[in-house]
């Protein structure tokens, strides 16, 4: 339970999922307010409780009004279809949260997930569009728009980025390769991906975040709390068949903390590492095994190639370098042969990333949603 205006605030009344929804309590009571955005994520803070936050996956927000628009529904009623979307989003945030904790523990931070509306501008919804939205602009003024939800445990200060945290989040190598590093990037496919022995750690400059490789740099304590990250890591995609999503900056985030002794040890957290897609890694193979075969690649399955390759990639250049002889593999053959095929794959996947979203609302860049 939590407190909020001297008197105890059940579950219930909370709400637990759909069913137990009473009366709109997160919006009349809790006057959840627009914090910020990130790669996936929108976040609102709850008044009374500066400890937890609300955090919503932006894509589940632009089906709800797919859904709805499709069906000439208003926005603010949860159309059957979107009911239906979001109860399978719902198991589906609970199966990962599950999952999580099985497998990472005191590295996640307490959360609960529902099904709820929050406050959303035509601004807002302007922000979060991307290339799957389909629906008009809103109009102007706050529309309370249905979604799922979790309600997450603040990061303590010395997890964040002003309490000098760090973020461990994966490059995509393939922006920055061109013609003249086709062999170099083949190299790196061989050994990050095939389980070739590598000669020159100079290569995981390349994959590593530097403030990761330079903090590592004399500190075995650091060095042993992200092998145990990385081995945890491995297990829990060979357990679940789902990446981990540490694309993002401060998905994981590395920090020191005072243990009950009163030392200074290492730590990591895990705020927002739900992968979207389900079956990540699964698609992803079957993706790469097209690819070995000759075929042409899915354009819908691209996005999440690009992200089963850099994940493994990540994860096994942080397993060479903090000594662990765990490796992830996603093909049972090499995939170097076909290393310029992939990399075409790969960065026109990145080139969709940056094209513009057509939002019919060009003056729209404001995301306050309060």
């Amino acid at each position: 339970m939590s407190e909020h205006s001297g008197r105890q605030i059940t579950e219930a009344e909370i709400g637990h999922g759909i069913e137990a929804i009473k009366d709109q309590e997160l919006i009349s009571r809790y006057q959840p307010t627009y914090l910020g955005m990130g790669g996936e994520q929108v976040v609102f803070g709850i008044e009374g409780h500066p400890n937890s936050v609300i955090k919503v996956h932006k894509h589940t927000f632009g089906q709800v009004l797919n859904y709805n628009r499709t069906e000439g529904i208003l926005d603010h009623v949860l159309s059957p279809e979107a009911r239906s979307y979001l109860e399978l989003r719902l198991a589906r945030d609970r199966e990962s949260q599950w999952l999580l904790a099985k497998h990472f523990s005191e590295h996640t931070l307490p959360e609960r997930q529902y099904v709820q509306q929050l406050p959303v501008t035509r601004q807002l919804q302007t922000a979060i569009q991307d290339r799957w939205s389909t629906f008009d602009p809103l109009p102007d003024g706050v529309h309370q728009l249905w979604t799922t939800i979790r309600v997450q445990k603040r990061l303590p200060v010395e997890a964040t980025k002003e309490g000098g945290a760090i973020s461990l989040a994966t490059p995509y190598l393939e922006e920055s390769i061109f013609d003249d590093g086709l062999e170099e990037y083949r190299e790196n496919i061989s050994i990050l991906l095939d389980g070739a022995s590598l000669d020159d750690t100079g290569l995981l400059d390349e994959c590593l975040p530097h403030t990761i490789l330079d903090a590592m740099d004399g500190d075995p304590a650091l060095r042993d709390i992200l092998r145990d990250f990385t081995e945890r890591a491995i297990q829990y995609t060979e357990d679940s068949g789902e990446l981990l999503d540490i694309a993002g900056d401060w998905n994981v985030v590395v920090f020191k903390k005072e243990n009950e002794k009163g030392e200074m040890v290492w730590d990591y957290l895990l705020p927002d590492v739900k992968y979207p897609a389900r079956e990540s890694v699964s698609r992803g193979r079957m993706g790469i095994e097209t690819l070995l075969d000759g075929g042409a690649s899915d354009p819908e399955q691209e996005n999440t190639i690009l992200n089963t390759v850099a994940y493994t990639r990540f994860v096994n250049a942080l397993a060479i370098a903090t000594g662990s002889d765990r490796r992830l593999k996603i093909a049972d053959r090499p995939i170097a042969p076909k290393s310029n095929e992939l990399l075409r794959v790969l960065k026109r996947e990145l080139a969709r990333w940056h094209e513009p979203v057509d939002s019919g609302e060009k003056e729209a860049t404001s995301v306050d949603a309060s």
